[in-house]
């Protein structure tokens, strides 16, 4: 995602993007934001287990504090599964948004990007005085 939003960057230093594109990545910047959240959360809830785990009880008390740990470790990794099952479809649907309208082809659309001539091609043939 960071490699494809630097490519849209350098696109855009070209030439005006479609605003179609525009709206792509800016859809993309918040998916790639999103899964930053998502690790970051899995994360820091990881580092409270495992802070948790060195913390312990005495006898049938740490067996059923392990338990319920157990469980409530499950339950937040089930949570992040579904959380990245989200992710990854909202990425699948952008991905097939892409090739459906063909956004590779229509990136850059200028007027004189449209007409398929380099706009740059004019300054090659300017007389010197």
């Amino acid at each position: 995602m960071q490699a494809l939003l630097h490519k849209v960057l350098a696109m855009e230093d070209e030439g005006p993007l479609d605003v179609q594109a525009k709206a792509w990545a800016r859809e993309v910047s918040e998916m790639a934001y999103d899964v930053e959240d998502c690790i970051d959360a899995f994360e820091h809830r990881r580092c409270l287990a495992l802070a948790g785990a060195t913390s312990g009880h005495g006898g049938g008390i740490r067996d059923f504090s392990r338990r319920t740990r157990f469980l409530r470790t499950l339950r937040s990794w089930h949570q992040f599964a579904s959380q990245i099952d989200t992710l990854k479809a909202r990425a699948i649907k952008a991905d097939d948004r892409r090739e459906r309208y063909r956004l590779d082809d229509f990136a850059c659309s200028s007027t004189s990007y449209s007409s398929g001539v380099d706009p740059r091609l004019c300054a090659l043939f300017v007389d010197d005085p």
